[in-house]
């Protein structure tokens, strides 16, 4: 089977964007006729999303989004749940359809989308400002101070639907932990409003795939067994958290499940780990892997083809609003200028630019040799203040630009970082890399 082996990536150009999201605060109540009149439209609209994205990647047609009355091939459905089951249709396959789905920050800024977002949802905006606050490296308790620019790095590191369902599940965990389930709840609501807002119809249909994959994996799973379905190791003891984790906590924990999922690819030769919530990583897991880095059977080249399969904002966001992004950092702008504009000219940064560094830099791999010579450069030249405001800004460059790639990367590198480590005290003599 060939499912989506010939998927068409030139987006139609008939994109309209998306305003359904957008509620009307003072609608009139519906009455219970219409309310079951609307729910049998909402449950005939979701069956044509699941038909449209079967036949899109049965096809390989991006074409197939646009019919008006799908219909689906006989078996058709029967060999999407069958791919999914078997492990071969994985979240980046459903991201790249639905990549092709027009959403609401192909049209607007962040500032109109969280003006929006805010006004439409008066009851849920402290547990909206909390969640984008803790989702884009804030201050959980200091939501008073979220801004367009905190939402745009939540786009950023969650540019998908799919990308931030490992972190909503978190998060909301954590919530529950603490609060209790109603707290729970609350939340959720409230990150629902969220999606609508940053993805509007890409996460109804997100919603759409993800009942194929609990249809394929949960409902039938005896019907389609899993045939790659790797053995459950015991996992790592990682500690229980006593408090609600900082930003900087909740930043380490989700780069040590990175490394978990790294872990798992290369551990067990197969790269649909990437894709997973998270892989429970044992010792003999973590030692093997470590001692293939030091073998030099995992090198730069690996790590840069795996992480080039992650989809980056380079290459699913518009490279206008990728300078805007990036703009709300001056020094970031800076360090974007030094690399593709000639005398580093700040002024002559536009769009071209963006799309010049991702032809020069892939992926962060890519880019890894020649960040470290300018902070180096920067370091030597400039006070300790100075270096530390490039070195944020050199951070929130990547993140911009390369999004979950970036984080993949960090994480590939602590792994290499605990590799050089384990083979320094084996052998105290080895001269340094």
């Amino acid at each position: 089977m060939n499912i989506f082996e010939s998927f068409n990536h030139n987006k139609s150009s008939g994109d309209s964007g998306l305003n359904g999201w957008e509620v009307v605060a003072d609608a009139a109540k519906p009455s219970a006729e219409s309310a079951e009149d609307q729910e049998a439209l909402r449950a005939k609209e979701f069956k044509k999303r699941q038909s449209r994205i079967i036949n899109a990647l049965v096809s390989g047609r991006s074409e197939a989004l646009e019919e008006a009355e799908p219909t689906e091939d006989p078996d058709a459905r029967e060999r999407v749940l069958k791919g999914i089951a078997e492990d071969r249709i994985t979240n980046e396959y459903w991201d790249r359809v639905i990549s092709f789905v027009p959403g609401p920050t192909d049209t607007k800024s962040p500032h109109e989308i969280m003006n929006s977002l805010l006004q439409n949802n008066p009851s849920e905006n402290k547990h909206i400002k909390r969640i984008i606050a803790s989702m884009s490296g804030g201050d959980f308790n200091r939501y008073q101070d979220v801004s367009a620019i905190n939402l745009a790095k939540f786009f950023n590191q969650f540019n998908t639907p799919s990308s931030f369902d490992g972190e909503e599940e978190s998060f909301l965990n954590m919530i529950e932990e603490y609060n209790g389930p109603d707290k729970r709840d609350e939340y959720a609501k409230a990150m629902r409003s969220i999606r609508h807002a940053l993805y509007g119809e890409k996460q109804d249909y997100w919603d759409a795939a993800k009942s194929l994959i609990i249809d394929a994996k949960v409902v039938n799973a005896g019907k389609y067994r899993s045939h790659s379905e790797a053995p459950k190791p015991e996992p790592e003891q990682r500690p229980e958290p006593e408090h609600e984790p900082t930003p900087e906590e909740r930043e380490r924990l989700s780069r040590e499940r990175q490394e978990r999922k790294l872990i798992g690819v290369f551990a067990n030769q197969n790269p649909r780990f990437i894709n997973e919530p998270d892989y429970p990583a044992t010792a003999a897991d973590r030692d093997k892997v470590l001692d293939m880095i030091n073998r030099g059977e995992i090198d730069n080249n690996d790590w840069g083809n795996l992480i080039g399969k992650i989809r980056s904002p380079l290459q699913t966001r518009p490279a206008e609003q990728l300078l805007e992004t990036v703009s709300y950092s001056p020094k970031a702008k800076q360090i974007l200028a030094r690399f593709t504009q000639e005398n580093f000219n700040v002024n002559a940064v536009n769009p071209d630019s963006i799309r010049l560094f991702s032809e020069r830099f892939k992926t962060p791999v890519d880019f890894e040799f020649m960040s470290n010579m300018l902070m180096n450069t920067i370091k030597e030249r400039s006070n300790q203040i100075v270096y530390e405001q490039y070195q944020d800004a050199m951070n929130y460059l990547k993140k911009a630009l390369y999004g979950k790639q970036h984080e993949y990367w960090e994480a590939a590198k602590s792994l290499q970082a605990q590799a050089d480590s384990r083979q320094e005290s084996d052998n105290p003599f080895r001269p340094a890399r």
